[in-house]
C-alpha cells in the first residue's frame, strides 16, 4: 500500500492515477458501474487519450514508450 515510482521522469507528464475498484463492489453495484462506464463510452462521454497501441509480443517496447518524454496519451497493449 506504499507504492514508489521514479518521480523525476513523470514530473512533467501530468501523471494522473485514477483507481476504481469496481471488482470489489457488491454484484448489483458492480453491474451498474460497468453499465455506466460502457454507456458513457458508447455515448462518447469518455475522452481517452491513446498515444500508442502495442501488440502483446512488443510489451517491452510499450513499457519503454511509457517513459518517453512528450508522450500525448496512454500506452496500451493489445491482447
Amino acid at each position: 500500500m506504499n507504492p514508489t515510482f521514479p518521480f523525476g521522469p513523470y514530473l512533467f507528464k501530468a501523471l494522473k492515477i485514477n483507481i476504481a475498484l469496481i471488482y470489489i463492489l457488491p454484484k448489483e453495484d458492480r453491474d451498474e458501474a460497468i453499465k455506466a462506464l460502457h454507456d458513457a463510452h458508447e455515448d462518447g462521454a469518455l475522452k481517452l487519450a491513446i498515444g500508442q497501441i502495442f501488440n502483446l509480443e512488443d510489451c517491452a517496447d510499450a513499457h519503454d514508450a511509457t517513459l518517453t518524454s512528450g508522450r500525448t496519451g496512454s500506452v496500451l497493449i493489445r491482447i
